[in-house]
C-alpha cells in the first residue's frame, strides 16, 4: 500500500502543472515491469501449481474424490490491454 498526502500548497501546485497523467504513466510503467518480471521468473507457471495443489486440498476435504483444475488462457481483451500499455 502506497500512503499519498498532499498539503494545500501542493494540491494548488499541481493544478497549475502541465502532466496531470504522471501518476498514471508511472503505474502503466510499473504493470509492464511487473509483467515483464513474472514471465521471467515463471511466476505465472509457478502461481498455478500453488492453486492447483490449494484447490485440489480443498476439494478432497469436502469428499470429493476426483478434482480437475484447469486454467483458461489469457482473455483476448486481456492481451490487447498489455499490448497497448506496452506499446
Amino acid at each position: 500500500m502506497v500512503a499519498h498526502e498532499r498539503g494545500l500548497l501542493n494540491r494548488i501546485a499541481s493544478a497549475f502543472k502541465s502532466n496531470p497523467t504522471s501518476e498514471q504513466e508511472l503505474y502503466q510503467l510499473a504493470r509492464i515491469k511487473l509483467n515483464e518480471a513474472a514471465k521471467a521468473s515463471e511466476l505465472s507457471r509457478r502461481g498455478e501449481e500453488n492453486t492447483r495443489q490449494m484447490l485440489t486440498t480443498l476439494a478432497r476435504s469436502l469428499g470429493f474424490t476426483h478434482v480437475t483444475v484447469t486454467f483458461d488462457a489469457p482473455s483476448p481483451s486481456d492481451t490487447a490491454r498489455q499490448a497497448s500499455v506496452s506499446s
